[in-house]
């Protein structure tokens, strides 16, 4: 007679052992999953309801122009849809506080907050439009409704400039720019009015002229008395010389009358007298006419030298001070006439730039109206109605799964915990 004892050991039980013992123990497995099952149901049974509400945004072709090059990535709008500064504003503008007064966490209102991108395609064209949709959650329909509009106007408001053209951008700078040029325009003109109003040219041309021609008179007078001047005094020289060698009076010799001779020996009737009666004459003195003539000349000519030079001398005066003045008036033309072409110049410029600054404007003033419309909201929250379904069957079944999974693992530790007892076979 022989004997077989076999003994199993945790590490000789084969699979088919395994899965026997698991089978028997199928009233642990099954505790489990419907432990499961009936933990899935009444969690879908009592958690609160949950509404949610979403706006919609159509972003223009024009956004891809500025905003990473040519293209708008799906992170960016993400990022930009739950941007920290927007949540601020959004808690901001709706009050939103907890139960103890403080106001909502930006991470608290972030997580109600789910954005997707899609994309519109336009009807004949290859470019696709991006669709922004922010989808918000909560247990307040109302509260829901109210974060996902005014998510969608801030967030409107706060990137419409980041995704403006330069053009629209540069608005506000060009206009004030163009107002300031059109001031300083203005102030050149009428300082250009004020100085040409004290400096007028042309009367100050006029007067040169006149001037001029009477400059031009005083030389010729006084080229003309300065050569009478040099005449009389070669006149003057030539008498006087002359009447050097001419006597002031003629001396006539002539003989005694009778009578007188009669009247000299009765008054002295001698020997000596009638012994000198032979040698008595008679000289007459006669002014020379020659003389007179010459001293006549001669004063006249000094008379005539000094006026002369009296004239020649105040023409010299006048004639000189109207030189200085017209030297004066023609650099004040000058300066004056520079001044208004420096005038005329800035001007042209200043012209031109509210020329240029005017198109820029107008240019900037369209894309300013036209970005109005770079961001549109294509579809408004509206308060929920109805709360979201709970997906209570898909939750269900996947308690389901996890219990029988988390069933298979706990027999397979309890198996592996109690192993099963020694078994001895005789022949």
């Amino acid at each position: 007679m022989s004997s077989n004892i076999s003994s199993t050991t945790p590490e000789e039980i084969s699979l088919r052992d395994s899965l026997h013992d698991l089978v028997q123990k199928w009233w642990l497995i099954l505790g489990v999953l419907v432990a499961c099952v009936a933990l899935a149901f009444i969690a879908t049974s009592f958690t609160p309801k949950e509404y949610e509400a979403r706006t919609r945004l159509l972003i223009v072709p024009r956004v891809q122009q500025t905003l990473l090059g040519n293209e708008l990535s799906v992170e960016a709008l993400s990022t930009l849809a739950t941007a920290r500064d927007l949540m601020r504003s959004i808690i901001a503008e709706l009050n939103l506080k907890e139960n103890t007064g403080e106001p909502w966490s930006v991470e608290k209102l972030a997580m109600m907050l789910t954005p997707t991108v899609e994309t519109a395609g336009r009807a004949g064209l290859q470019t696709s439009l991006p669709l922004l949709t922010v989808t918000v959650k909560g247990s307040d329909r109302e509260q829901v409704q109210k974060i996902a509009e005014t998510w969608g106007t801030l967030f409107v408001e706060q990137n419409v400039q980041l995704f403006a053209t330069e053009a629209a951008n540069s608005y506000d700078f060009l206009a004030s720019q163009y107002v300031e040029v059109d001031k300083e325009r203005a102030a050149t003109q009428n300082s250009k009015l004020e100085y040409t109003g004290t400096h007028p040219t042309s009367l100050q041309k006029n007067q040169l002229k006149t001037q001029t021609m009477q400059y031009e008179e005083f030389t010729s007078q006084l080229a003309t008395k300065q050569a009478s001047l040099i005449g009389k005094k070669a006149q003057l020289e030539r008498a006087q010389q002359e009447i050097a060698s001419q006597p002031q009076f003629i001396t006539t010799k002539r003989s005694v009358s009778n009578d007188a001779l009669v009247s000299i020996l009765a008054n002295n009737p001698n020997q000596r007298t009638v012994d000198a009666l032979p040698e008595l004459t008679v000289e007459d003195q006669q002014p020379n006419p020659l003389y007179t003539s010459l001293k006549r000349d001669i004063s006249e000519g000094q008379i005539t030298i000094a006026r002369l030079t009296a004239e020649i001398g105040d023409l010299s005066s006048r004639t000189s001070a109207l030189g200085i003045s017209i030297v004066d008036l023609t650099n004040k033309i000058d300066v004056a006439e520079s001044t208004i072409a420096d005038f005329d110049r800035r001007l042209e410029l200043l012209n031109n730039n509210v020329e240029t600054l005017a198109k820029q404007v107008g240019d900037a003033r369209l894309a300013k109206a036209e970005q109005r419309g770079i961001i549109r909201i294509v579809e408004k929250a509206i308060e929920p109605n109805a709360p979201i379904a709970k997906h209570r069957i898909r939750i269900i079944i996947a308690g389901a799964t996890i219990g029988l999974l988390l069933g298979v693992l706990i027999a397979i530790v309890v198996n592996y915990l109690m192993p099963p007892k020694v078994q001895t076979k005789k022949a």
